[in-house]
Order: C-alpha cells, then sequence, then structure tokens
C-alpha cells in the first residue's frame, strides 16, 4: 500500500545572526521613521493651537514662579557665550552618538537588557505621538514676545537651524523632551551598572541636556519634566506588559501540564 500524501511544507527564516542583526536595524530604524512620518502629519495645521497652548504653559509657570528659560537665554548670551554655544552643539551632536554608542554596546555585551530597553524606547514613540498629537507645542524660540531667541539660529550651528523648513520636520512637538526623557533614561542605565565613571556620567549628561534643550530655546522646563514622566510611563507600562504575558503563559501551560498528568 503506498503512501501518496504529499509532505506538509513549513517556512523557515534564516536564523543565522547576521540575519538577526538585519532584522534589528530594520525593527529599530523602521519604528523611527514611522514615529518620524507620523509625528509630522500630526502637526499640519497646527501652528496658531501650538502658539496658544505655548502661551499657556508660559502663563503655567509664571503661576508657579518657575518661567526661567529667557533669564538664563539671556544670562549666556550676555555673560556665557561660549558656554551657549557649547550648549548649542551639545544639543545637536551629543544625542544620537550617546544613544546609538550606548545601544552597540548594551546589543553587543547584553542582548537581554537591550531589548527591554529598546522596548521602553519604541513604546514611548506611540505614548509621546499621541500627547504631541492632543497638545501641539510651539517651542520657547517662536515665542519671541516673550524674550526667546533661538540660539542655535543666531549663534550656530547655522546648517541645524534650517531644521524647521524640512519636510519631515514637526516643529511642535516640543512636549514632552525626547532630547530629555531618552537622556534621563539611558542615565539611570548608567547610574545601574555600579561602575563610579558611568555613574558620574549617568547624573552629568541628563544635567548638560536639561540646560541644553532649555538654554537653546527648544523646550520649556516643563517640557524635561513631561519627558521624565514620558519615560516612567513607558517603563510601568512595559513591565505591566511582561507581567500580563507572564500570567498568561501561566495560565496556558498550566491545563497542558494538567491534561498530561491525567493521560
Amino acid at each position: 500500500m503506498t503512501d501518496n500524501s504529499t509532505p506538509k511544507r513549513t517556512i523557515s527564516f534564516p536564523s543565522s545572526p547576521l540575519f538577526g542583526h538585519i532584522r534589528e536595524v530594520i525593527i529599530v530604524l523602521g519604528s523611527y521613521i514611522a514615529y518620524m512620518v507620523v509625528r509630522k502629519f500630526i502637526g499640519i495645521d497646527l501652528g496658531d493651537i501650538a502658539v496658544d497652548n505655548a502661551s499657556k504653559v508660559i502663563n503655567f509657570e509664571l503661576s508657579f514662579g518657575f518661567f526661567w528659560e529667557p533669564h538664563l537665554q539671556r544670562w549666556a548670551a550676555e555673560s556665557a557665550k561660549s558656554f551657549l554655544v557649547f550648549l548649542n552643539w551639545a544639543y545637536v551632536l551629543t544625542f544620537y552618538p550617546v544613544i546609538i554608542t550606548t545601544a552597540l554596546f548594551l546589543y553587543t555585551k547584553d542582548r537581554p537588557k537591550y531589548h527591554y530597553y529598546r522596548n521602553i524606547v519604541l513604546l514611548s514613540f506611540v505614548i509621546a505621538l499621541v500627547v504631541f498629537a492632543v497638545f501641539p507645542l510651539a517651542p520657547p524660540r517662536f515665542m519671541p514676545e516673550y524674550g526667546f531667541i533661538d540660539a542655535i539660529a543666531k549663534y550656530g550651528p547655522s546648517w541645524y537651524s534650517s531644521r524647521d523648513a524640512v519636510e519631515y520636520y514637526n516643529a511642535f512637538a516640543a512636549m514632552p523632551s525626547l532630547h530629555f526623557g531618552w537622556t534621563a533614561l539611558f542615565g539611570v542605565l548608567y547610574f545601574r551598572t555600579g561602575k563610579r565613571p558611568l555613574q558620574v556620567w549617568g547624573l552629568l549628561y541628563p544635567t548638560l541636556m536639561f540646560f541644553a534643550i532649555t538654554i537653546t530655546g527648544n523646550h520649556y522646563m516643563i517640557d524635561a519634566v513631561a519627558g521624565g514622566v514620558l519615560m516612567l510611563s513607558s517603563f510601568l507600562v512595559y513591565e505591566s506588559i511582561l507581567k500580563y504575558t507572564s500570567k498568561v503563559r501561566l495560565l496556558l501551560v498550566i491545563p497542558s501540564l494538567t491534561r498530561r498528568q491525567r493521560s
């Protein structure tokens, strides 16, 4: 008796390390591109609302007595111009190199920790986009009537000051500040290493970025607070997801074990 049944075809995916690296690049780069595209489109024709929200933020800071950003800018421009220029360049040049270097180090040395922090960052994309859509906000450099200047446009680097004209750029996504939020997240990561030089860097770099985002006129102080809240929220949501999936797996495993014991 012959068996005329055809063998089942199975779909197999490459399991080589190279494929894994390529897949990770696609996940991260694809997510970032999608984030930038969505962020751009949710900011179309919201200029008037963003400026109105900026006035509300400024009045909120005034009411609580911490509207210090224009005073810091004025002090830096008049008394510490070199420091202001340094902050401009720190804002422009340090952010992505620090993120990429840290990510590559974790990816090669501690893959589970890399995936953990990568997922928190990707989750922050989603939450940030919701906030950008609900509360578009013009940055301080768009509010000269309150004494603000665009420090990067005035003191350089000049090539970065043209970012507002770039097609994919949404200038009204000031709150929350991902510059500060991600920096604070990586600061926690550095501090948890237990190594003194990295712990010092984990405190120093978020502090530097806080002054960079405010003195350059790109963010209000409350944007930094919102950035910190964003990352804390992303962490709590991701931890809840992990706990939920663990419970689901447990609920699926227990019935399976019970059936095996009965058979």
